[in-house]
C-alpha cells in the first residue's frame, strides 16, 4: 500500500486540491504543488548532503564505500 499511498498524498491530492477549491488548471495544479516541492526536497537534502562533506568532520573520500563516507 506504500506506493499507492505515495502516488495519492505526493501527486494526486496536491494536484486535485487547488483545481477543485480554487478552479486552478489541472497543469498549475500539477506544476506547483507536485513537481516543484519535489524539486525543493532534492535539492535541499543534496545541499545537507553538499554542506556534510564541505563543512563536516569527515570530507568525501571517493576510496571508500558510500555507506561508509
Amino acid at each position: 500500500h506504500y506506493k499507492l499511498s505515495v502516488v495519492v498524498m505526493c501527486f494526486l491530492i496536491p494536484t486535485f486540491v487547488p483545481w477543485f477549491f480554487w478552479e486552478e488548471s489541472l497543469w498549475i495544479g500539477y506544476l506547483v504543488p507536485c513537481l516543484l516541492r519535489y524539486t525543493v526536497v532534492l535539492n535541499a537534502t543534496w545541499l545537507v548532503n553538499s554542506a556534510a562533506h564541505m563543512w563536516g568532520m569527515r570530507p568525501y573520500d571517493h576510496n571508500i564505500n558510500p555507506r561508509e563516507n
